[in-house]
């Protein structure tokens, strides 16, 4: 009885291991076929952690520019994969006692085309612009529903609680949570507007 009690249970646990081993390569193999909307190869980031260089990260970004390896450099306040920063969103047309929850981050003019998101109304943030370091917004596709079947572009769009400013672009819908979750509202405004006015990570492209 003995040794038919420890035959069962080799066989028992020899299933669940086969049954968690077609489990965790399915899902490997769903991270490594869906399309979470940007560039994830060769990119190392680089959380600043020190407030001087967090005012001013072109000195360490002026230092890497001289590595031959180095192809592109981003700045944001949160990494695409991450953003956990949101507010209540406000726009021209939206009853004043609403409340919708908009996800948001800074980022640099660079950041859009380092991590090959793409712009699918309007135009991305230029350092050609001086409005867009304060007064812009890029949204993504949900936002855009949420604010109506009319073009967004050029309308009015902020946070509770501060100025508004002006919507220059949508993006495509990126997954920037868990790809448990669906895909929320999100606006993008330059580094150093109202909401972001220092930098927390450095992308690296090599």
């Amino acid at each position: 009885k003995l040794r038919n009690l420890f035959v069962i249970l080799q066989y028992t646990i020899s299933i669940v291991a086969l049954i968690c081993t077609f489990t965790v390569l399915q899902q490997l193999n769903f991270v490594k076929k869906t399309d979470i909307g940007f560039r994830k190869d060769n990119i190392l980031t680089i959380s600043l952690s020190d407030p001087a260089i967090r005012k001013r990260p072109e000195v360490l970004i002026n230092e890497l520019r001289k590595e031959p390896e180095i192809v592109d450099i981003s700045t944001s306040a949160y990494l695409p994969n991450a953003i956990t920063s949101a507010g209540f969103g406000t726009w021209e047309g939206l009853p004043s006692e609403a409340s919708v929850t908009v996800f948001r981050n800074g980022l640099g003019t660079e950041f859009i085309d380092f991590y090959d998101l793409e712009i699918v109304s309007g135009r991305g943030f230029s350092k050609d612009y001086s409005s867009d370091s304060t007064a812009s917004y890029i949204i993504n596709q949900t936002a855009a529903k949420k604010i109506g079947p009319d073009d967004p572009i050029g309308k009015k769009f902020g946070f509770k609680g501060s100025d508004p400013g002006i919507i220059i672009g949508v993006v495509k819908d990126f997954n920037f949570q868990s790809l448990r979750l669906a895909i929320e509202p999100l606006a993008l405004s330059l580094l150093g507007s109202e909401e972001f006015s220092a930098t927390s990570y450095i992308s690296v492209r090599v």
